[in-house]
């Protein structure tokens, strides 16, 4: 009888391998990785959900047609080779490797050497395997992303299970990626574009400078998105440079924002792409006007609105701008608090991912940005001109009205370029802030249960480092939302721009000598 796939070939290569190394034809250096690369076979193929349907278990594979290749089982079960904690004796030499005990953060310059590493020996041998996975991929010449990002998802997965007394490996923090890919809610945010502009007035080297601020914009938004796979989408305020522009040229940046920059059209099918108003879009209180409004909301979406997600969760986006006053026209006031109090009055029962974008109130030295308010004078009626953070009213007010005591959730804004994380606990009376030192020196933070995680998202801009903040969600063993914001920094512009440079030259240097070599 032919034995069909898929468990057959890994589960009979198993063991000839085992028996092979038992028998000293082959030494443990052979042994080892090709083990791995077996074991890593076999669990990529139990996550494929036709294979689940078709075969089952193991052991219902075993059953079903009669294998009684007992070695080879045994090492797929127990998950890693027999070189991993097992003392093994050949005609050479006697091998015995512990690796649970061995201590990866050696001369690592963190404080995490010498701790209690969660994973052991299985984890260690997943994630060697499904590196040799990866690799034996790129020798074979895989190209595409759907070839290729399975496995590197694969791979960065099997790494985030590692940590070592609780806490992340050397170089692990300033990672992008997802904690688990199949996360409820894989968010990410990019912080105050501001988008440019060019006139005729505007020089050559302006016009080239703006050229390129735009490629680098969408090189970082195309890489991420396309890598990361996102659920959601948020540009967190400041799409563009400045609010005093006309409708002509707001509408020309909107053309390069949607078609160039921020596309649609490479996100995934059901991806929710959110606009969040800024400053520099509608203007602050004092210079938020209808026009203003009415053509962001024409070409970006409305300013207050809410999404709620089977889930069990939902997205708020707020237009904060309008909140404090005085204002010019005080219809958006008047908008946004019959908004907020509309979310207060429903008592929603789950947690709220509130995207807006200027930051809730801090007192100075936690943020990089204080408290700051300056206004107009007489002459334009004392309207609010500026400002750094909501009021400390405002934003009691927008806590109680938007977050449930019991669920809690986060907080995405933008504004302060230089981004902060901090977290919130209710103390039964109100929300205070919990970790209240140097909260623009955090780039990431957990939060479970009933607490609020706030993440000023330090801005995309080159000057800033091109960031992006990840956020995700997930419900643990208790039933608990857990939410884990991670700040993700790409390149300095400058630095970028010089590989790219390099890059173009090297490639113009060599076409040039093959046709010099040709034409001789």
């Amino acid at each position: 009888m032919e034995v069909p796939p898929p468990y057959a070939p890994t589960t009979y290569s198993g063991g000839s391998l085992k028996k092979a190394f038992l028998r000293d034809s082959i030494d443990h250096n052979e042994y080892t990785p090709t083990c791995l690369r077996l074991i890593a076979q076999y669990n990529a193929m139990l996550k494929n959900e036709a294979v689940n349907k078709e075969f089952g278990s193991l052991e219902k594979f075993k059953d079903r047609f009669g294998l009684e290749y007992v070695l080879g089982i045994e090492r797929l079960k127990v998950g890693i080779p027999v070189t991993f904690g097992e003392t093994v004796s050949t005609a050479n030499t006697a091998i015995q490797t512990q690796v649970s005990d061995i201590d990866f953060n050696k001369n690592s310059g963190n404080d995490l050497s010498g701790g209690k590493m969660k994973g052991g020996a299985k984890s260690i041998a997943e994630i060697t395997g499904n590196f040799i996975t990866c690799m034996d991929a790129v020798r074979l010449k895989y190209r595409a992303k759907d070839q290729l990002h399975p496995l590197l998802s694969e791979l960065v997965t099997s790494l985030n299970r590692i940590t070592i007394d609780g806490k992340d490996f050397t170089g692990k923090g300033t990672s992008c990626y997802w904690k688990d890919d199949k996360d409820l809610v894989r968010l990410v945010a990019f912080g105050d574009p501001q988008i440019r502009g060019v006139n005729s007035a505007s020089s050559l080297r302006t016009k080239i400078d703006i050229w390129g601020n735009d490629y680098y914009l969408a090189h970082i938004y195309k890489v991420l998105v396309q890598f990361l796979e996102p659920t959601h989408v948020s540009i967190m305020g400041d799409l563009i440079s400045s609010q005093w522009i006309s409708n002509k040229e707001f509408y020309e940046r909107e053309q390069r924002f949607s078609k160039k920059i921020f596309r649609k059209d490479i996100l995934l099918k059901n991806t929710h792409f959110f606009n969040i108003c800024g400053n520099h879009d509608i203007g602050y209180a004092g210079e938020m006007t209808k026009e203003r409004v009415d053509r962001f909301e024409k070409l970006y979406g409305s300013v207050n609105f809410v999404n709620y997600y089977p889930e069990g969760y939902r997205i708020v986006v707020l237009n904060s701008l309008a909140i404090d006053g005085p204002g010019w026209e005080n219809i958006y006031y008047d908008q946004t608090l019959k908004f907020l109090h509309s979310l207060k009055k429903e008592e929603y029962k789950g947690p709220t991912i509130l995207l807006t974008h200027v930051p809730m109130y801090k007192e100075s030295g936690i943020c990089k940005d204080g408290p700051l308010f300056n206004y107009y004078g007489s002459e334009y009626r004392n309207v609010l001109k500026e400002q750094n953070q909501l009021s400390q009213e405002s934003t009691k007010m927008v806590l109680e009205c938007v977050f449930n005591l019991e669920y809690g959730g986060v907080i995405l804004t933008g504004h302060d370029h230089d981004g902060c994380v901090i977290e919130y606990e209710h103390n039964k009376t109100e929300w205070i802030i919990i970790n209240s030192k140097s909260g623009y020196r955090v780039t990431k933070s957990t939060i479970i249960g009933p607490k609020i995680l706030e993440a000023t998202v330090r801005s995309m801009m080159g000057e800033f480092g091109g960031n992006a903040g990840l956020l995700s969600a997930s419900i643990d063993q208790k039933n608990q939302w857990m939410f884990n914001y991670r700040l993700c920094p790409f390149h300095v512009q400058h630095l970028w721009w010089a590989t790219q440079v390099i890059t173009i030259f090297s490639a113009i240097l060599i076409a040039t000598f093959f046709v010099f070599r040709k034409l001789k």
